[in-house]
């Protein structure tokens, strides 16, 4: 198991614990298929400007 996935096993088991329904993130293009592989869902796909540099990102989330 690699360090992301563990990292994100550890949260998702606290908020649950914690009777979190749903969580979100704002994911990069990079980081996209991690958080589709943990069950996340696309919300929103958008592109932001960071020193005239553009980004595309996505808003996701997952029913727990």
């Amino acid at each position: 198991m690699g360090i992301a996935s563990s990292i994100y096993k550890k949260l998702e088991s606290h908020a649950r614990l914690n009777g979190i329904q749903k969580i979100h993130t704002d994911a990069s293009k990079i980081a996209k298929p991690f958080f589709l592989k943990a069950g996340f869902e696309i919300d929103e796909r958008e592109i932001v400007i960071r020193n005239n540099i553009e980004f595309e990102r996505y808003k996701m989330s997952k029913e727990l």
